[in-house]
């Protein structure tokens, strides 16, 4: 059974919040703050009208907002 990124960020999150899940460059994110974070974004996204099953398009240079976005999208 495959488990979706989302939620192993989550997992991972509530398991060891303070380890470090991104490091890009001088920023580091913990699991913690990246979980936040990404969930932050999917409730603005959700209140402006992205629905479940609508396509969401991200075009980013790689880094950890980027990390960001694509976890709130999914």
């Amino acid at each position: 059974m495959t488990t979706a990124v989302h939620r192993i960020i989550e997992e991972r999150a509530a398991a060891r919040p303070d380890a470090a899940a991104i490091i890009d460059g001088a920023r580091a994110l913990t699991y913690r703050e990246l979980n936040q974070s990404a969930n932050t974004l999917a409730r603005r996204l959700s209140g402006s009208g992205l629905t479940r099953g609508a396509l969401a398009l991200v075009r980013m240079p790689r880094s950890s907002d980027l990390a960001i976005v694509l976890l709130a999208v999914l």
